[in-house]
């Protein structure tokens, strides 16, 4: 598996469009959802995008919070796709079995989550125990991010080897549900909450029988576009780790060059010399990145003014009226108005 590409712990934007949806085919409102929880829709579109870790928390937090159901990730069962994962995910439909399917997650795994799990895979009583690790300093994680992983994977070994598929035995972190027993009948199978580890134990003989998708040429194939993408990603340019970085912090109101610089782990002039060898500054893209959100969030007649305010970082919604304004020659309310449904 390959080393921890960057600092900040980041997810593949496009894998969160399961979640997207979930929630659109459940009749709620995901472009809000999403930009609640400071979250760019118009990056779906970049292949390549990504959003931090911590946000994806917060995602979980107003979905969970918006649908009112604690148990609304077993729903995104029905809703992967192979691009979800970039090239990855249709590695893991050409493998030869599910175990190298597997395998093959581990050895790319920083494609879905640079930082932010581990994960292994280990014989357990002639069976596969495939285990997912966080690290102990990490941000403390929403409940459903354990179940929506879970989920995740099970749909990926269904797609791959027939909807019977079930798992021997769950393990999740979370405290016991209400709804617990929608658990047993999405996993068909044992689950064990307020575990002390992750974990999902497989049956060898579905792990180990040839796949009707297999396609060793185009897994090799697969292999090689993701191997490229890692080497994009490990020499990303700050420009674009600021960014990430930006769009997580400024809804708590940290958008001081220093505080991103430490959130990098880099000095003020280290960030500051590379970011000049980039042909960039941080205030052209603070200012960018709020540009950019700005006319998106304007479009969802949900969020409304004082929330973009603080989804941006500012400090009261005049200061981000006149940045609107010289952005766009108009102010926040005529945009909205300009957008409206004819």
């Amino acid at each position: 598996m390959s080393k921890n590409l960057l600092t900040t712990p980041t997810i593949l934007a496009s894998s969160t469009l399961v979640l997207w949806n979930a929630l659109k085919a459940h009749n709620h409102d995901a472009n809000n959802i999403f930009t609640r929880a400071g979250l760019d829709p118009t990056r779906f579109k970049d292949q390549e995008a990504r959003f931090t870790a911590r946000s994806i928390t917060r995602l979980h937090e107003v979905t969970i919070e918006t649908t009112g159901d604690p148990c609304f990730m077993l729903k995104l069962g029905g809703f992967w796709h192979p691009s979800h994962l970039h090239a990855l995910g249709y590695g893991w439909l050409a493998s030869p079995s599910l175990q190298d399917a597997f395998r093959r997650l581990i050895r790319y795994y920083d494609v879905a989550a640079i930082s932010a799990e581990r994960v292994r895979m280990e014989d357990f009583n002639g069976h596969y125990l495939f285990v997912i690790d966080t690290h102990e300093d990490f941000h403390p994680l929403h409940d459903t991010e354990d179940d929506s992983i879970m989920v995740f994977i099970v749909s990926m070994c269904r797609m791959s080897i027939g909807n019977s598929f079930c798992p021997l035995r769950v393990k999740l972190r979370r405290p016991k549900p209400r709804c617990a027993n929608e658990f047993d009948e999405y996993f068909r199978a044992p689950v064990e909450f307020s575990s002390p580890d992750l974990s999902l134990l497989l049956p060898a003989a579905d792990m180990e029988a040839e796949l009707p998708t297999s396609n060793t040429t185009m897994a090799r194939a697969s292999d090689h576009i993701v191997d490229e993408y890692l080497a994009r990603l490990a020499g990303a340019h700050v420009v674009n780790q600021v960014r990430t970085q930006l769009i997580e912090s400024m809804p708590a109101g940290r958008v001081h060059e220093k505080d991103i610089a430490r959130s990098l782990h880099m000095s003020l002039r280290s960030l500051q010399r590379k970011l000049k060898q980039e042909g960039s500054a941080f205030n052209k893209i603070l200012d960018g990145t709020r540009r950019e959100l700005a006319l998106s969030y304007i479009k969802d007649r949900h969020t409304s003014i004082k929330e973009i305010t603080y989804l941006l970082g500012y400090s009261d919604p005049a200061n981000f009226s006149r940045a609107f304004k010289r952005w766009n020659k108009m102010s926040p309310s005529t945009a909205r108005d300009n957008n409206a449904p004819q």
